[in-house]
């Protein structure tokens, strides 16, 4: 174990120092916020029938796609990492039902729930990179996580959980390979 540890350190990572200033200087919540407020501009026409809203996802998506080529993979990873559970969950939501006006009305509503999440993240963007699971106490001291928005409310923040233990007994105190 102790061999593999150093194997890791020495061998497959590198330590770094950079700064907080230096990582300000490479995000851009400007950008963030312009992708956000072009994918709000896509959603607002919502579609009346299966096939529209269908469309309506695709186009979200090549509108990602084409960021991620086109500007930076970053900027789209970071969107599509947050809503593509959204968008899924639609696409569910459209399938779920044969009667057009309850898919209507659970599209909308789920379309609207995205909406306040791309109106909301370019606020939580511009703080990065202070902005993390702990830290972000101080930007939201009600006690939740983000804030409530028309759609939706911001759940609260899950308790903290301290991961580094000075006094850790490691029940595997000897690593044994178990393989060829």
């Amino acid at each position: 174990k102790t061999e593999f540890k150093k194997y890791l350190a020495s061998e497959k990572t590198q330590c770094f120092d950079i700064s907080e200033e230096q990582l300000k200087k490479v995000i851009y919540p400007q950008i963030y916020e312009r992708i956000c407020s072009n994918i709000r501009e896509i959603i607002k026409n919502r579609p009346s029938d299966l096939k529209g809203w269908i469309d309506l996802i695709q186009t979200v998506w090549n509108f990602l796609n084409n960021i991620a080529k086109d500007l930076s993979p970053f900027y789209a990873g970071v969107t599509e990492s947050s809503i593509s559970s959204m968008l899924t969950v639609l696409t569910g939501a459209l399938f779920a039902t044969n009667d057009p006006d309850e898919r209507q009305k659970n599209a909308n509503y789920l379309m609207d729930i995205i909406d306040d999440y791309l109106q909301e993240s370019p606020l939580v963007f511009e703080k990065l990179p202070d902005y993390i699971m702990g830290e972000h106490r101080k930007y939201y001291p009600d006690g939740k996580v983000g804030k409530d928005m028309p759609h939706v409310r911001a759940p609260n923040f899950p308790n903290e959980v301290n991961l580094i233990k000075e006094n850790y007994d490691d029940p595997i105190k000897q690593f044994i390979k178990q393989y060829n």
